[in-house]
């Protein structure tokens, strides 16, 4: 545990303000009232949705609209549109999987549906990366960064959207936030600060990374292919 006091900890920032008192205490942050809450109130829902659209295919990722009862199919669409050769996909044992039968639906597509079971360990984590396609049920998605948020769980593994070459998430419309703080809020509404997932993946296109000489490299530790399927709900 620190032993440094509020004061010591305060006084080198006071220096650099040019100050010579340290404060006695600080006002709190009116997040509530900050810019980023101001901007996302002031976007309407399909300014939101459309922003997000946007931004995420600038990082790759295309976002495929559907209406509720037509998820499994938009689902094997894109699982066909981002490799024909796919063949085998590993589901999240959701209610939502089941809800929109797409157990059934991926194999009268042909393709193996293999839902993940979390009881099997790391077998079920070794079983992951000898898979074609990785489908999610994503919390939600944020607008500004085209991103995908994605909560573990017993039935949502993480290695289901990190390890297999190809991704496809299902997000609903109405979780499409404008930005970072509103998702946030979201959670913490939704789960409470006490069970809050063990694990939560803010997952921006497929992997990438820039580290060698600032040349972007795509698909070099997670999939190299992603999809989001929009809920039109």
């Amino acid at each position: 545990m620190s032993t440094v006091s509020m004061e010591e900890f305060l006084k080198p920032f006071s220096e650099a303000l040019g100050r010579t008192d340290v404060p006695a205490d600080i006002e709190g942050i009116d997040v509530e009232n900050s810019v980023q809450f101001i901007v996302a109130k002031a976007t309407s829902p399909e300014q939101v949705v459309q922003t997000f659209v946007t931004e995420a295919e600038k990082i790759g990722v295309l976002v495929k609209a559907c209406a509720p009862g037509e998820v499994a199919q938009a689902v094997i669409e894109e699982v066909r549109r981002l490799d024909p050769a796919n063949k085998t996909v590993l589901y999240a044992n959701e209610d939502e999987a089941a809800s929109c039968g797409l157990a059934e639906a991926l194999a009268e597509a042909g393709l193996e549906a293999i839902a993940w079971d979390a009881s099997h360990g790391r077998d079920a984590i070794h079983e992951a990366s000898s898979l074609d396609v990785g489908v999610t049920f994503a919390y939600g998605a944020i607008a500004e960064t085209g991103s995908v948020v994605q909560c573990s769980s017993e039935g949502t593994g993480r290695s289901i959207y990190t390890i297999p070459p190809c991704h496809v998430a299902v997000v609903r419309r109405s979780k499409v936030f404008a930005r970072m703080g509103q998702l946030l809020d979201d959670l913490r509404d939704s789960y409470g600060a006490q069970s809050m997932p063990s694990n939560i993946s803010v997952i921006s296109g497929p992997s990438a990374t820039a580290d060698i000489e600032l040349v972007r490299v795509v698909g070099v530790h997670g999939p190299v292919h992603t999809a989001v399927v929009m809920i039109e709900d």
